[in-house]
C-alpha cells in the first residue's frame, strides 16, 4: 500500500488504524525518509566531545532504530542507545518507562543531567529522574501544550540549547 493510501486510511479515528499506522510509520522504508532538523549534527558534534550523550527511545523495533541511526550517521555520537517498548498512550506511563530505562542502565547518574526532548513524555521523565528538562518545540507537541507541563527551558531549536550549555560563544553555528 502506498504511503498516501496509508495517510488516508489513518485519518479514520480507530484504534486499529492507529496501530497499523504506527507499524507502518516505523518501517525501515519510511524511516529512511526522515531528515535531521537544522542544527542537530552541530549540537551532537559539539556536545559528545564534552559529555556522554544517551538516546532514549520507545521505538517498537530496535533494529530499525539502529539502522536509522546508522543511515543518518548519528551512531558515533551516543554513548548509549536505550530503547524500550510501551503500548501505553498516556504520557505519564510512557515517562515511567523511559525513566526506568535510564535508572536500570546507569544505576547512579549525575543530578546535574539534562534531559532534552520534544514531548510531554520527555518532560515528565526528566521530572521523575530529577533532571533539568529542555523542551524543543519542533515535534508534534505545540509550545502551548509543552508549557503546561513546566519544563525548565522551552527552546525553538536544538542549537538554542548550545547557547545555554556551552559558555563563551563556542556554540555558534
Amino acid at each position: 500500500m502506498k504511503l498516501s493510501n496509508w495517510r488516508l486510511l489513518c485519518r479514520q479515528n480507530t484504534k486499529y488504524t492507529k496501530i497499523a499506522f504506527e507499524k507502518k510509520i516505523e518501517s525501515a522504508e519510511l524511516l529512511k525518509l526522515d531528515t535531521l532538523h537544522t542544527g542537530v549534527k552541530i549540537f551532537l558534534e559539539k556536545m559528545y566531545r564534552r559529555t556522554p550523550i544517551s538516546l532514549i527511545s520507545l521505538r517498537a523495533n530496535r533494529k530499525n532504530l539502529d539502522e536509522q541511526l546508522d543511515y543518518l550517521q548519528l551512531t558515533k555520537y551516543f554513548a548509549s542507545v536505550l530503547n524500550g517498548q510501551s503500548t501505553e498512550e498516556k504520557p505519564e506511563k510512557r515517562a515511567e518507562t523511559k525513566a526506568k530505562l535510564i535508572q536500570n542502565y546507569y544505576k547512579l547518574f549525575p543530578k546535574d543531567s539534562i534531559y532534552i526532548g520534544d514531548t510531554i513524555t520527555d518532560i515528565l521523565a526528566a521530572r521523575l529522574l530529577g533532571f533539568s528538562s529542555f523542551a524543543i518545540i519542533w515535534g508534534h507537541t505545540s509550545q502551548e501544550r509543552l508549557m503546561k507541563f513546566d519544563p525548565d527551558q522551552i527552546l525553538p531549536h536544538i542549537s538554542s540549547a548550545l547557547e545555554l550549555l556551552i559558555p563563551g560563544g563556542r556554540w555558534q553555528l
